[in-house]
């Protein structure tokens, strides 16, 4: 082979690999890069005895015929997190309006043998309670701030919101 010819080779292959690595480092991970309009660290997940907890709400009516818990992925949150914010968006402007001032409770719940994900809110009161990360605050009254919302990552629809007091 001739000088050319592997100096060609060399150079093609050198040019392939640094296209490579160059696409592989902006490639994007499997997570969405969405951030809703609210801080990171005003939500979290409940797990278990906690997230069937918050299925029995004082001023809501108790969600009816839940028969387990499980744990939603990160990307099932963030997915869920951009569809709240475009249906709050959507329907309820002012809810959407205040929104970070809100913090968010979500709870991986069985029903019928159908997985959906419970939204619990919370107002901003509850950055004073350490414990709302990991326990269930169920709140009795409290006013339009607190209010419950039904998620289903199969079909990405909202269903069934209520308020602890009158709907705004």
């Amino acid at each position: 082979m001739s000088n050319i010819l592997v100096r060609k080779m060399v150079l093609t292959t050198a040019a392939i690999l640094l296209f490579g690595l160059a696409s592989a480092q902006t490639k994007t991970s499997d997570k969405p890069s969405y951030q809703p309009a609210w801080p990171h660290a005003h939500g979290s997940v409940l797990y278990g005895d906690q997230a069937k907890t918050l299925s029995k709400q004082c001023s809501r009516p108790p969600l009816k015929n839940i028969k387990g818990a499980w744990i939603p992925s990160a990307n099932q949150i963030t997915l869920m997190e951009q569809q709240l914010d475009q249906y709050l968006g959507k329907h309820h402007p002012a809810i959407r309006k205040n929104i970070g001032q809100v913090y968010f409770q979500y709870a991986g719940l069985i029903r019928n043998k159908k997985k959906f994900i419970y939204i619990n809110t919370l107002d901003h009161y509850t950055q004073t309670n350490p414990d709302w990360r990991h326990t269930a605050m169920i709140i009795c009254d409290g006013g339009a701030s607190f209010w419950g919302l039904e998620y289903d990552p199969a079909t990405e629809e909202f269903t069934d919101m209520t308020f602890n007091s009158a709907m705004p």
